[in-house]
């Protein structure tokens, strides 16, 4: 008798491990899928998009001052989005032949687009590169960037205002992907 009761005490704690090692696989199961989750709804692409172009500005000497975006997986916003202002000191036309440079070393191909602004340069690619980021439409990256010489108003980023004259430049890089299915 003494040791059937043995055997049973045994095989109940047995089948308490076994709830455990299952409790325990099904709590770390739904944290990665929670995880996973908000990695998906929150996780900016165009900012990654971004970052190639990001980096070569900032190894050239401009400082990023500010950047915004969204991911575009909320119910207001479809399209993911980044910007980024950048102060620059160095000459509008200095700035040009960076932003032209990070761009061509990235895959983009920038074109000129008018501005109604004498002191401001716009220059875009819609076209360059395709978007292969999981779970948007397809289609292409839409990068612009637009360079503010002397004559700027003032422009601001936070609350602090970028320096724009003869010999220094502020820079404006946006990336757009295609909307999200």
């Amino acid at each position: 008798m003494k040791e059937q009761s043995k055997t049973s005490a045994s095989a109940a704690l047995g089948q308490k491990k076994r709830f455990i090692i299952i409790g325990a696989g099904a709590a770390i199961a739904i944290a990665l899928l929670v995880a996973g989750l908000f990695y998906w709804v929150t996780h900016n692409y165009a900012q990654e998009a971004s970052s190639p172009l990001e980096k070569i500005l900032v190894q050239s000497g401009a400082v990023k001052v500010c950047g915004s975006g969204d991911p575009g997986r909320g119910p207001d916003n479809y399209a993911p989005h980044y910007a980024s202002l950048y102060e620059l000191d160095a000459s509008k036309d200095d700035a040009v032949e960076l932003i032209t440079k990070a761009a061509a070393e990235n895959g983009y191909s920038l074109v000129r687009n008018s501005s109604p602004y004498p002191y401001v340069e716009q220059y875009w690619d819609t076209v360059g590169k395709k978007s292969n980021y999981p779970g948007f439409s397809s289609g292409n990256v839409t990068v612009r960037f637009s360079v503010y010489g002397a004559g700027t108003e003032k422009l601001y980023c936070d609350q602090q205002p970028l320096q724009s004259d003869e010999t220094h430049t502020a820079i404006s890089l946006e990336v757009r992907l295609p909307d999200s299915k």
